[in-house]
């Protein structure tokens, strides 16, 4: 999930949203592609020296609440990531169909 956001299409639209603000966030989508990549370079890192994911790692290591609290977090991630293709689609099928959004 932590580099699922650099697809080319999304790169693209934010360096296009960028011309448009006159570069002015240029560097938090610099950093957070660097975080991004770092993030998942670590997640790797420890897959490869325990040979599990970082699921079960989270599983094993931590209370019932703050594994209940990222399980949610997560969720949630994945709902916000996922709802920008749903309403995409959508309106892709209206202007393909002419059926109302």
């Amino acid at each position: 999930m932590s580099i699922a956001y650099l697809d080319p299409g999304n790169i693209a639209g934010d360096l296009d949203a960028g011309v448009k603000g006159r570069y002015s966030l240029i560097w938090t989508l610099f950093w957070s592609t660097v975080l991004g990549w770092y993030y998942q370079v670590l997640a790797a890192r420890l897959g490869v020296a325990t040979q599990r994911n970082l699921a079960q790692n989270c599983r094993e290591q931590m209370t019932p609440k703050s594994k209940y609290t990222l399980w949610i977090m997560t969720e949630l991630a994945i709902i916000g990531s996922d709802m920008q293709e749903v309403v995409g689609s959508a309106t892709a099928i209206a202007i393909l169909t002419g059926l109302p959004l």
